[in-house]
């Protein structure tokens, strides 16, 4: 990264892609990304502030996020939530990327929460 920047070879798209995987897969858990598009990754904001977040590492977005919601942004509630890992236990906590450990919390979570209501619709069939 440091030559690239050195010699100012960031001149193709291409070159700045393979940049930016290489770093996003060292500041993730692993290199798997098949969960990027289920719901345990998905947060709820409006087509500006989601295309302001882009693909930026969860720390970069998580400060985004911080920053927007400073300036009075509707950012939902669960949205924010996941952005300071409220859903995560600490023991299981790294600030820098959304990991397994925070997916799966995640996930259980929205599943207490609803569980209630399935119950309910399973009693009126």
């Amino acid at each position: 990264m440091k030559n690239i920047i050195s010699t100012n070879q960031i001149e193709t798209r291409n070159v700045f892609d393979e940049l930016f995987n290489k770093v996003c897969n060292a500041l993730s858990e692993d290199s798997d990304s098949d969960y990027i598009h289920t719901l345990s990754n998905m947060a709820l904001l409006t087509k500006n502030d989601n295309a302001a977040l882009n693909n930026s590492t969860f720390d970069v977005k998580r400060n985004q996020i911080v920053s927007m919601d400073q300036r009075g942004a509707f950012i939902p509630y669960c949205t924010k939530m996941v952005f300071l890992k409220y859903y995560t236990p600490s023991r299981e906590n790294q600030i820098h990327f959304w990991g397994q450990k925070d997916r799966i919390a995640y996930i259980k979570a929205m599943e207490n929460i609803i569980q209630p209501y399935l119950t309910i619709i399973n009693k009126t069939f």
